[in-house]
Parts: C-alpha cells; sequence; structure tokens
C-alpha cells in the first residue's frame, strides 16, 4: 500500500501537468478528460479483474500478469519521455523572463 500510494502521489502531480504542456490551448479540456478517463478506468477494471482472476483461482498468474503489465508500462513512458516536445519536459523547465526593474 505504500507503494502504491507513492506513485499515485507522484503521478497525481505529474500527469495533469504533462496533459496540459501537450494539449493544445482549443483542446486542453478534452486533454483533460481523457487522462481523467483513463485514470478512473483503471481504478473501476482493476479491481473488477483482478477479483474475477483471484476468484477463478490464478493468483500467480494475476501477479505475473501485472508485473509484466507494470514493465511494459515503465518502457513505453521512457520512450515517450524520448519523443516529446522540448515544452513539455517539466524536468527541465524553461528560463523565467526577466522582470522589469521599476524606475
Amino acid at each position: 500500500m505504500v507503494v502504491l500510494a507513492l506513485g499515485e502521489c507522484a503521478l497525481s502531480t505529474a500527469a495533469p501537468a504533462l496533459a496540459n504542456a501537450l494539449a493544445p490551448d482549443i483542446l486542453r479540456g478534452r486533454y483533460n478528460g481523457a487522462y481523467t478517463l483513463s485514470w478512473t478506468t483503471g481504478f473501476a477494471a482493476g479491481p473488477a479483474l483482478s477479483g474475477a482472476a483471484l476468484a477463478a483461482g490464478h493468483p500467480n498468474g494475476l501477479l505475473l500478469g501485472l508485473v509484466a503489465a507494470c514493465a511494459l508500462a515503465a518502457g513505453g513512458s521512457l520512450r515517450l519521455a524520448r519523443s516529446l516536445p522540448a515544452g513539455a519536459d517539466l524536468a527541465d523547465p524553461p528560463t523565467p523572463l526577466p522582470q522589469a526593474v521599476p524606475a
């Protein structure tokens, strides 16, 4: 549960900012909606699918499947990071504009 909570905290701060950075101004709401839909679909489908697998008596297969899915997601995330536009890389924020000095 600690790992899940830490991962959720990290994702819930970074993912919406990434969706907003990638979205054109006119489609920002749709990008946020798609992000929210993917997040809530996982929360709804995950317990249902894991409950069905556990009820069928396949806990080891479920665990291996989850590990494989996580490994694929991590690899996809690393691959995606290389193809993001320069403005979407929030780890290296752009240099702020100089502030005007009052006369």
